[in-house]
């Protein structure tokens, strides 16, 4: 009988202690994933993308002090549905001939091209909007993939699938 409770309480300790393990271990693995960067990105067309291209075609033959060089067309968002901070270098688009347009932002007075801006960095749980512009000249593009590269130059990249943007020259 003496025998018998220290190898009960043997059996006792090793099952606790496999318990322990595996729930330390299962935490551990779960906090792993949390600590990495994890982006979502989507393309879409900017609201006033027509308006913004028939805007470019009427003052096509404006004095050029009166027309605008740059419209936007397209929208980039992404969101960091994860639980740490994500610094983002650029932002874009690759269009169906391979050409890569990347996403502008306003600094101040200017639209920068966002790899030659200040980082911007996306918080847990939000998401972020990039406008895409077209440049006076340039023919009208659209999107089969949009991606984002975050500063490890981790790339996330999305397949798009919109219709061709079809503007009136009578307009």
């Amino acid at each position: 009988m003496i025998e018998q409770q220290p190898q009960g309480l043997a059996i006792y300790g090793a099952i606790t202690g496999t318990i322990a393990l595996g729930i330390n271990l299962f935490g551990y693995l779960h906090t792993r994933q949390k600590d990495k960067v994890q982006l979502t990105v989507e393309c879409s067309e900017d609201e006033n993308a027509r308006s913004n291209l028939e805007r470019m075609l009427k003052t096509e033959n404006a004095p050029e002090s009166e027309r605008s060089s740059l419209e936007s067309i397209y929208v980039v968002t992404v969101r960091n549905p994860g639980s740490v901070e994500a610094h983002i270098q650029e932002v874009g688009i690759v269009d169906k001939n391979g050409s890569m347009h990347t996403a502008l932002i306003q600094t101040r007075m200017f639209l920068v091209d966002l790899s030659k801006a200040p980082k911007v960095t996306i918080e847990p749980k939000a998401m972020c909007k990039f406008k895409i512009y077209i440049r006076r000249g340039e023919p009208i593009f659209t999107p089969a993939s949009c991606f984002v590269i975050d500063q490890q130059q981790k790339t996330w990249k999305q397949k798009v699938k919109l219709p061709v943007l079809v503007v009136s020259a009578s307009a």
